[in-house]
């Protein structure tokens, strides 16, 4: 594995359509496929539903905050090189 993604969600259920397209994008315009794990912080909504039923890797923690999901992607990651990004890409995913 060569590039990990950690995705930390709350509360994304209304926007995963988004983080998907995003998730595609960066598929698109590498050589290699990544590894994309998203970190649940607790959400009481439909999010971990929703990532399920596309197949990704969704690891489900109590609702410690942000920090605590990244540092939860990145030690169950297995790439090389690992990356955190936020279910809105604030940062286009073709940066990776």
């Amino acid at each position: 594995m060569f590039l990990s993604i950690v995705i930390p969600v709350w509360q994304e259920a209304k926007r995963l359509h988004r983080t998907f397209a995003g998730i595609e994008r960066l598929r698109d315009a590498l050589p290699y496929q990544p590894e994309v794990i998203f970190v649940d912080d607790g959400s009481t909504d439909s999010t971990v539903e929703i990532i399920k039923t596309k197949k990704y890797r969704v690891i489900v923690q109590g609702h410690r905050g942000e920090g605590a999901a990244v540092r939860t992607g990145m030690l169950a990651a297995n790439g090389l090189y690992r990356m955190a990004a936020d279910a809105d890409w604030s940062m286009p995913p073709e940066q990776a």
